[in-house]
């Protein structure tokens, strides 16, 4: 696969502004304005990141989720990533994964696999993967689209996220993309003590379509297709 590109394009920049502020704001001590609220992760050049399991509510597991890509496969990184979603021996029921079809029917015509089911230890392999495309420090942040949220029961809701994943370089300015994309994220909460909200489906689409099912720049991939790469790894 291409390395990302040292440059986001033009549409992106005022994010790039956003995160590079957010860089300097974390070494001076303030908390990351976008991840939910959760305690500080020690630096990915440490050699164990802790990541806190939070599932209380559904922010917190955004946040979690957050936290378990910026730890990039360091410490209980992949372990909480892989939390966040149900499992249906201890959950009584499991998840699936829905793949944008623009991105499905590229990767037919070139010969690509596509799994048939999505289990935990696909997901795994995904989050390696993921972490993987760059070296820089990683920030994974959200913003809602459409409905936003949507209530379908006490136990049983629905959210509408943009998911942008972009890493900074060593000398603390140069941002590049990662990943992108959208994300309906159904959610069923688990009744234990206490409760915690898990993800039993993410239907997954691409961000701005026009771009094609495959960007020039690689770093535009939505997680669809990093998935489908990471099945055949």
């Amino acid at each position: 696969m291409s390395a990302p590109r040292a440059r986001v394009a033009p549409r992106h920049r005022a994010i790039v502004v956003l995160l590079v502020g957010v860089a300097g704001a974390t070494a001076s001590g303030c908390l990351n304005p976008f991840l939910p609220s959760q305690p500080q992760l020690p630096s990915t050049s440490q050699a164990v990141a802790n990541v806190p399991l939070s599932f209380g509510s559904l922010e917190e597991l955004l946040g979690t989720l957050s936290a378990a890509a910026a730890a990039k496969g360091s410490g209980n990184g992949v372990s909480a990533w892989i939390a966040a979603f149900a499992d249906s021996e201890a959950d009584g029921f499991g998840f699936r994964v829905d793949f944008d079809p623009a991105v499905v029917a590229d990767l037919q015509a070139a010969s690509k696999p596509i799994p048939p089911t999505w289990t935990a230890k696909d997901e795994a392999k995904f989050y390696n993967r993921m972490v993987g495309l760059n070296g820089g420090d990683y920030a994974l942040s959200w913003a809602p689209y459409g409905a936003g949220e949507v209530d379908d029961s006490d136990d049983h809701k629905t959210l509408f996220r943009e998911y942008h994943v972009h890493a900074t370089r060593a000398d603390g300015f140069t941002v590049d993309n990662v990943s992108e994309g959208k994300a309906e994220i159904e959610l069923r909460l688990v009744p234990l003590s206490p409760p915690r909200w898990v993800i039993v489906r993410w239907t997954d689409t691409l961000l701005e379509p026009d771009l094609g099912p495959d960007p020039t720049d690689h770093g535009l991939h939505c997680f669809s297709r990093i998935r489908i790469d990471s099945f055949s790894d």
